[in-house]
This record gives C-alpha cells, structure tokens and sequence, in this order.
C-alpha cells in the first residue's frame, strides 16, 4: 500500500501553495524567496529511501535570493530525518558537524516537511501547514483504499 508518495504531497502543496504565496506577498514582501522540502523519517513502498526528498520546490526569484535556502531547507530536513525531531526543539548535543545552525523543519508523523527564507518561526509554521495537510490526505486516502479492501471482501 503506497499511500505517501510524491503524488500525494504534490497534491497537499498544490492546496497549500496558495497560502504560502499570499503570506509572503503580504506578510513578508521583502523575504526574497523561500525554499520547502519534504521527505519521511522512514522508508516507505515504491522505493523511496528515508530522507529522499518527496518534493521540493522553490519560491521566489532564486537569482535574488539572499541566502542559499535550498541547501538550508535541505539541512533541516537532513536534521530532522536524523533525528525524528523539529529543528527548533533540538538542544545542543544532537547536532553534529555540518548540521545547519537554523530552524525551521518539523516531523508529524514521520512526515518531514522543512522551509527556509524567511523567519525560523515562519519556516516552522508553513511546514507545519504542510506536514498537516499531507497527513490528512493520506488518512483520506487510507480510508478509500480501506473502503476498496472491505467492498473486495464483502
């Protein structure tokens, strides 16, 4: 049973793309772009290995970008498949050389979703929208596949 897939997340950022588009035009009009990466803590069917990124997609002219917020994005990401935890809630002891001093990643579920570009606390909640909105299409998806498998037997 291949639920999270990179269908699946594609289509929860299809739905939260538009959030994140109208909070930097309005919220955050001099953030020179953003960068979001998602990926799993675990391996998951159709071949994907733990901490390949499901998707990731950046906003902004990368041009003009300020900082190097695809790699940034990457790093959290790469910290909290490492460590099962959000950036923002590790202390000290679980970083290693080369991890990213920033925050901005979160783990629901498994699900890692990590932004960089703006506010750490921004970056954490548009992942969180993020992790959310995957969680809630696989549970969707688990119950029409759970539905199939009831019809088939019954």
């Amino acid at each position: 049973m291949d639920i999270l897939n990179r269908e699946l997340v594609e289509t929860a950022f299809g739905i939260v793309k538009p959030m994140i588009e109208e909070f930097l035009k309005n919220q955050q009009p001099n953030a020179s772009g953003l960068a979001v990466v998602v990926t799993t803590t675990k391996v998951i069917d159709g071949g994907l290995s733990k901490g390949e990124h499901l998707l990731f997609h950046p906003f902004g002219d990368r041009t003009k970008w300020r900082g190097e917020f695809g790699g940034i994005a990457a790093s959290k990401a790469a910290l909290s498949v490492r460590t099962g935890r959000n950036s923002a809630d590790l202390a000290p002891h679980y970083r290693m050389t080369g991890d990213t001093i920033h925050s901005g990643s979160v783990v629901l579920d498994d699900i890692v979703v990590a932004c960089s570009g703006i506010k750490p606390y921004y970056d954490e909640m548009i992942s969180m929208w993020l992790a959310a909105t995957i969680k809630a299409l696989a549970k969707a998806r688990f119950d029409e596949v759970r539905g199939q498998i009831k019809d088939f037997i019954e």
